[in-house]
Order: structure tokens, then C-alpha cells, then sequence
């Protein structure tokens, strides 16, 4: 089994934690209860932690999962109906790098607070987008 494929689901797992995390952070559940100065919260509560109506964490959780699904059928097979497995993940993972870099840039220039919750899933992104991009031209 190639070590990127090895990151990838580490990256992935790494990034549903996250996501998870996030959610319970915005839902205040008493378990992750955090003080009302804690960094996250003062991005998660603005306009841009939707996107059409959505929650970025929850759409940030299903991109995971489906990272997770297909980097672990990746074991077993290396493609579904032709399609490579690998470029299913790299395919997917651009629009969720370019997606964190927009929220990067609202953070660092809009909001100028920053999330470390958000920040660990944007590198996981990039891991990921890092990840299946070498297993595409290496396999």
C-alpha cells in the first residue's frame, strides 16, 4: 500500500475530526463548552460560515467522508468503472483548496481573526490535494 494512500485517510480522518469539532463548537454542546473568547467562535458565528445556506464545517465533514469512503476502496481496488480513484480524490480536493483559500482570505483580510479549527482543515485540504495529486502521477 503506497504511503500517500496512508496519508490520505490520515488526513482525512484528521479533517472529519475537525469539521466535527467545529460543529459542536458553534452547537455549544456543555462537552466542548469553550469561553466566549475562544478564537473560533468569532468566525464561526459570522455571515461566511454558510455557503447556500449550509454550514462550511457540515459540507467541509461530507467532502471528508467521501475522502475517507474512497481512499479506503482505494486499498482494495484501484478504480470503479474506470474511473481512477486517486483522480476522483484530486478532483474533488481543487475546489476544497480553492474554497479554503477564499476563507483564508476572509479571515486574514474581512474578519482579520483567525480559527485554528479552520486553519487545520485548510491544510488538511492541501495534504490531501498534496497527497492525491502524487498518486495520480505515481500510479
Amino acid at each position: 500500500m503506497p504511503i500517500y494512500l496512508i496519508i490520505l485517510i490520515i488526513a482525512s480522518i484528521i479533517g472529519l475530526a475537525t469539521s466535527t469539532r467545529l460543529l459542536y463548537t458553534h452547537k455549544e454542546m456543555p462537552f466542548f463548552h469553550r469561553p466566549k473568547r475562544y478564537p473560533s467562535k468569532a468566525v464561526t458565528d459570522t455571515k461566511w460560515a454558510y455557503t447556500f445556506y449550509v454550514r462550511n464545517e457540515i459540507i467541509g465533514a461530507a467532502y471528508y467522508i467521501m475522502a475517507l469512503i474512497i481512499s479506503i476502496s482505494a486499498i482494495f481496488q484501484n478504480s470503479i468503472y474506470g474511473i481512477n480513484l486517486s483522480s476522483l480524490i484530486f478532483l474533488a480536493s481543487i475546489p476544497a483548496v480553492l474554497f479554503s483559500i477564499f476563507l483564508f482570505y476572509v479571515q486574514s483580510r474581512i474578519l482579520k481573526k483567525y480559527c485554528p479549527l479552520c486553519l487545520t482543515a485548510s491544510s488538511m485540504n492541501l495534504v490531501i490535494l498534496a497527497a492525491s495529486l502524487i498518486l495520480v502521477l505515481k500510479y
